[in-house]
């Protein structure tokens, strides 16, 4: 990036929410933008570039990541996102085949990309969070993350629960690979342990524990907290090939 990059990418994003949030989805109004689909794909792409930058500025001159003129881009775009795909829920609710098809694969189709992307910045910012932290006396803990990025992983959970197998699949690993990581750590009582090594263990755990809770569940807040139906409908489906399944190795065993 040059020192005016970081700018642009702000007023690109700003520019991709005003346009979306001006002219409203509808079956009408897509069927009527030659292209659209491919549009939406290329603001994907613009989503996922944020990120990234987001994730090289950790190191460089361009801010720590956090504080970067990227970040900013990609809080606007995300919660350009979250209002696309809350009036495209709406749409699919109020539309048939085959444009709900086309819309449903659509939505499908950019949620592992976006999220995947996310959750490789959150884990190098989570690295450059311990390490900023060594060097503040000051630094305040991990407690204040959900308070501070609530309304970011919002935003992300509604993209992600679009795909939530591969989604929840892709998060489930980090958790796994740092869970092991851990556990070999502690597991060389004879050596000492890293204690950098383990508060980026720690620290990184607590984000992919954070970024689930957001995917798995809505705030209480004011209501009684309701089962995402996107989650719902995921785990009838895995219900459903687990039974099938079941019945199929029934039916092999009988004809033996």
């Amino acid at each position: 990036m040059n020192d005016g990059s970081g700018d642009e990418l702000i007023v690109i994003a700003d520019i991709i929410k005003r346009t979306l949030s001006t002219h409203s989805v509808s079956g009408s109004c897509i069927s009527q933008i030659p292209d659209f689909f491919k549009f939406m794909s290329t603001i994907a792409n613009f989503t996922i570039f944020t990120i990234t930058c987001v994730k090289k500025a950790v190191g460089s001159n361009f801010g720590d990541g956090e504080e970067c003129p990227a970040m900013l881009a990609t809080n606007i775009i995300l919660e350009m996102w979250a209002s696309f795909v809350d009036q495209a829920n709406a749409l699919l609710q109020s539309s048939s085949p085959p444009f709900t098809t086309a819309l449903r694969s659509f939505l499908q189709s950019l949620a592992l990309p976006i999220f995947s992307a996310y959750l490789d910045m959150r884990l190098v910012l989570a690295a450059q969070q311990v390490v900023s932290n060594n060097d503040d006396e000051n630094a305040m803990g991990g407690g204040e993350d959900d308070l501070n990025y609530g309304d970011q992983l919002d935003c992300l959970n509604l993209i992600a629960r679009w795909d939530p197998k591969s989604c929840c699949g892709l998060l489930r690993g980090y958790i796994e690979e740092c869970a092991e990581k851990l556990e070999s750590l502690f597991g060389n009582r004879g050596s000492s342990v890293d204690e950098t090594t383990r508060s980026i263990l720690l620290e990184r755990i607590h984000w992919l524990i954070l970024i689930s809770e957001h995917i798995l569940a809505d705030s209480g807040d004011g209501e009684v907290p309701m089962i995402p139906e996107s989650l719902l409908e995921a785990s009838v489906r895995t219900s459903y090939a687990l039974v099938s399944k079941f019945y199929l190795i029934r039916i092999v065993d009988a004809r033996k």
